[in-house]
């Protein structure tokens, strides 16, 4: 692992233009981003993003094509490994314990709120990444969900961040460029809550003169299909163990279902959780 001191310089620039110019506290740590999807009979529809009112947050459509793709993409991906030792001490514990990863994230509840376009896999992308570089690193940071907004596909256009993608797509991106910056750099803070077609500012005007290079990042799949529930519950809970963050992804069949789920996540208390 290669650490990159305060005044070593690596490339000319303060802003994406000249790219890196004083790497802080930077080093290397690999990734691997945990999949848990739900599909529950998603609808025939094109890909799209679509808020039901005012007070809600939007919805990815997808199409069965897609639908298909991303399954493909799930089942053909790598199998999350399974501590044999967690294993047995989760077989050992009695029914009411608990176990949480907010101790490793910068987390201020109203503060990670996406507004009204559709990047919700890049917030919980986001959120596996900063659980990892503290487990990896010791270091607490809250990661800028702007930069890959402004950055993937240039930010606009049908297929910019805003309008929807997948665990992969984040994956993917981040295996490529390979450095991810803090909230904290200029115009890395979150400003796309009411962007429409293109993200809010432009990846030049961001700052990555502090940031983490990324070693390697990979996906892999929590089995959780045909297999029993017990066995499913297990697996989820071996991966929280290991101190890895799950990209957990939810879809349901129709608007009438969303309105339900919505009406449920509003009004009811958590007791009914």
């Amino acid at each position: 692992m290669r650490i990159f001191h305060k005044d070593e310089v690596l490339h000319s620039g303060n802003t994406r233009n000249g790219m890196f110019n004083k790497i802080f506290h930077n080093r290397l740590f690999s990734f691997v981003l945990c999949l848990l999807f739900i599909f529950i009979s998603v609808s025939a529809m094109p890909l799209n993003i679509e808020a039901a009112s005012v007070n809600n947050y939007p919805v990815m459509h997808i199409s069965q094509q897609e639908k298909a793709l991303q399954n493909e993409l799930f089942l053909s991906a790598p199998k999350a490994v399974i501590d044999r030792q967690i294993q047995k001490e989760l077989q050992s514990f009695q029914s009411g314990n608990s176990f949480s990863l907010l101790s490793h994230l910068y987390y201020i509840p109203e503060e990670r709120d996406q507004g009204y376009i559709g990047n919700c896999w890049v917030w919980a992308g986001t959120g596996c990444m900063e659980i990892a570089l503290n487990v990896q690193l010791g270091i607490t940071d809250r990661l800028s969900i702007q930069y890959l907004d402004s950055l993937y596909n240039n930010g606009e256009g049908d297929d910019w961040a805003g309008n929807g993608g997948f665990a992969s797509s984040f994956a993917d991106f981040y295996d490529e460029h390979q450095f991810i910056i803090s909230w904290d750099n200029i115009n890395a803070y979150y400003q796309d809550y009411n962007s429409v077609d293109r993200a809010a500012v432009s990846a030049d005007n961001i700052a990555t003169n502090s940031g983490y290079l990324l070693e390697s990042v990979d996906y892999a799949q929590i089995r959780t299909h045909r297999v029993g529930e017990d066995s499913a519950i297990m697996a989820i809970k071996n991966i929280l163990n290991q101190n890895m963050g799950i990209f957990f992804a939810f879809y349901l069949t129709d608007d009438e279902d969303w309105r339900q789920f919505y009406d449920f996540w509003k009004y009811e208390p958590e007791s009914s959780v």
